[in-house]
């Protein structure tokens, strides 16, 4: 089968992980994204990352953002604060995790197996067929699609600790104070019998959230800040974000 391939980001993971050493890695869903799977499939006709660096400024900046929000409490919906909300980083192993998962072109859920040596590994993912190269999409996504559900997050599990549920998927990880990287792809597919084309955006986060974590610490913004980072005074870009790697 002919398979058009445009631009495929895996230098990092192909480089400094092999492959093989994924393999070790053992989850109780399954077996690691990076060894079970080609890096592209053979149910894709055409794949196409956007991914470059423009992008991953945008959409680290649009989780920074939001999170920061949150964790002043100034976001409408949501008026708890933070003590110990991470400020986010990017990771290219996480961002090539997600675009090998990508890449199969015929996923209807989440990966079984995504984790790291550094720690479990959590994920959020959409699918559109927007095809626009518009920054302005990712605007769209986040904070019509997965920040809007911080609203049902204030009523049921600000304060509480965390149980999988499916009207908070994508916030409840986004706003897990412990996270402190992110990675994500951005790819247009085509299956080989499928008329149209398809965009996949997929974020890995590390930590991942996982049932009975407490979210977030609620208290002052900077308060219980993990040790090693720590806030950046009020004319940073986050001021209510715990800095540091």
């Amino acid at each position: 089968m002919f398979v058009t391939i445009l631009f495929i980001f895996v230098g990092y993971v192909n480089g400094q992980y092999p492959d093989s050493e994924y393999c070790s890695i053992v989850c109780d869903t399954g077996q690691h994204t990076m060894c079970a799977y080609e890096p592209v499939s053979r149910h894709c006709h055409h794949v196409e990352s956007l991914m470059d660096p423009r992008r991953r400024q945008k959409i680290l900046s649009l989780h920074n953002s939001f999170r920061n929000v949150v964790a002043g409490g100034s976001h409408p919906f949501q008026r708890t604060q933070s003590s110990n909300m991470r400020q986010l980083y990017w990771d290219l192993e996480l961002e090539g995790i997600a675009e090998r998962w990508a890449y199969q072109c015929n996923i209807s859920s989440n990966d079984d197996c995504r984790d790291v040596a550094r720690f479990k590994v959590g994920q959020v993912m959409s699918k559109s067929r927007s095809l626009t190269r518009s920054l302005d999409y990712y605007d769209t996504l986040f904070n019509m699609v997965w920040f809007a559900e911080v609203e049902e997050f204030s009523k049921c599990c600000a304060k509480s600790k965390y149980k999988q549920q499916r009207s908070i998927k994508h916030v409840a990880q986004i706003l897990y104070a412990d996270a402190m990287r992110v990675g994500c792809a951005d790819v247009i597919i085509k299956k080989a019998r499928d008329l149209r084309e398809m965009r996949v955006t997929i974020c890995n986060y590390g930590p991942g959230v996982v049932n009975g974590v407490e979210l977030f610490k609620i208290g002052e913004p900077c308060k219980s800040c993990p040790i090693g980072t720590m806030c950046r005074g009020p004319y940073s870009k986050y001021p209510h974000l715990c800095s540091g790697t």
